[in-house]
């Protein structure tokens, strides 16, 4: 960790890094003064994964910590709400809070391995910040193994209402993926879908399920929810493609993840000058 904590450090001072996942290395390592000077500049910055800053269990070790329940407080995030399990169904007039897991792969092909992680995570993206609903970070819910689990379950111990899963198979530029929403209360399937689509769709395809997620949970659309649902940072497949990639390896927290990431985060600047995201 503390080689991860020094490489991210010595990124710092070369491009942007989130202030909040130094914080959370300074939290692993026990050296809360430390941790606390990073959220503190995170939440200077509104980096969004602080509205996940109750739940995440990166902060286990400093909830106890008087800072953090005042940091809580000054997110907005320091009241409670109960939650009954066996009456959480997003039928119910009951906040909607949805976990979105690693698809499953299908195939063998470890070129394409980081789109199980990616395509999920970008879904997230595109959810998290609509008014009427609660997504489970990325942090959280890819912790969880589905293995011989039914859904349900692992959407109870998420504090979910619904869970999307999905199946992920690639063969040359062939795509195929599965996604199935299901409700936690009932363990019912709320909605599913096949897409058989080319390498290529893989923007169009994160656009529809996200539509689809909104529309199947009945989220109520803002002028500037359905801004945030139509936005990408790149409409050029490529550049996107090679995002993916760059994220999925800057979430391995290795030095050798770290260094392929930059080189495809350049890659998706090269071929689109404006991906925001690239650059971030």
């Amino acid at each position: 960790a503390r080689e991860v904590l020094q490489e991210l450090l010595r990124q710092a001072d070369e491009r942007y890094v989130r202030a909040g996942d130094i914080a959370g290395i300074y939290a692993a390592l026990g050296q809360d003064d430390e941790a606390f000077e990073w959220l503190e500049r995170a939440y200077q910055e509104r980096e969004p994964q602080l509205a996940w800053l109750k739940v995440d269990r990166r902060w286990d070790g400093v909830r106890d910590d008087p800072r953090f329940s005042e940091l809580l407080r000054r997110i907005g995030l320091e009241a409670s709400v109960p939650t009954t399990r066996g009456s959480s169904s997003v039928t119910q007039k009951t906040e909607t809070r949805l976990a979105v897991l690693p698809f499953e792969r299908m195939s063998t092909d470890p070129d394409t391995d980081y789109l199980s992680e990616e395509i999920p995570a970008s879904i997230i993206d595109s959810l998290s910040n609509l008014s009427e609903l609660r997504v489970i970070p990325r942090s959280t819910a890819f912790r969880c193994k589905i293995g011989d689990r039914d859904i349900a379950s692992i959407g109870r111990d998420l504090n979910a209402t619904a869970v999307l899963t999905g199946q992920i198979n690639t063969r040359g530029n062939g795509l195929r993926i599965r996604a199935e929403l299901v409700d936690v209360a009932t363990n019912r399937q709320l909605w599913s879908e096949r897409y058989d689509r080319t390498l290529t769709d893989i923007l169009a395809i994160e656009r529809d399920i996200a539509d689809r997620l909104s529309e199947t949970l009945k989220v109520r659309l803002t002028g500037e929810d359905r801004t945030q649902l139509a936005n990408r940072s790149t409409e050029n497949a490529q550049a996107h493609r090679a995002y993916l990639e760059g994220r999925f390896w800057w979430n391995r927290r290795s030095r050798e993840g770290y260094n392929k990431a930059i080189e495809l985060f350049d890659e998706a600047i090269r071929l689109d000058p404006n991906h925001a995201l690239a650059y971030a």
